[in-house]
């Protein structure tokens, strides 16, 4: 079992202004997060709006790149990344703050590096893709 404090292995943010196809313009910002996943692991994500990209590779950690899209900043704020490592399982939820007014094309997507053997998945989306590729 490792200790609570060693389990996120690192965090990035990156904030990207970019444009939609009305014209309006976004923002960004990119969560990268890192822990340690074995074979007989359990991986969950469930988000609201957006798409997920599950990635088998040759690695004994799972990798979660999140990137929410939003029109301002607040809204860009109300939505949270809720990562919860219990034993033997990483549970990944997208949180969104009910009291803003978001625009319905906010949205999180994730791409998300697992091993290629592991003991169970679960992914959900209300409204986006899942697509499931291995590497090599």
């Amino acid at each position: 079992m490792f200790a609570r404090d060693s389990l996120l292995l690192s965090i990035f943010w990156l904030t990207i202004p970019f444009r939609t196809g009305l014209g309006e313009d976004m923002i960004s910002e990119t969560q990268k997060l890192t822990y340690p996943f074995t074979s007989d692991s359990r991986f969950q994500l469930s988000n609201q709006n957006g798409s997920v990209q599950i990635i088998g590779d040759d690695v004994n950690e799972v990798r979660i790149a999140a990137t929410k899209k939003a029109h301002s900043q607040s809204e860009l704020a109300a939505i949270r990344i809720s990562v919860e490592q219990k034993e033997k399982a990483v549970v990944i939820k997208t949180i969104w703050d009910n009291t803003s007014c978001r625009r319905v094309d906010s949205s999180v997507e994730y791409r998300v590096w697992v091993p290629r053997l592991f003991a169970a998945i679960e992914v959900n989306t209300a409204n986006g893709t899942i697509r499931i590729q291995t590497n090599g």
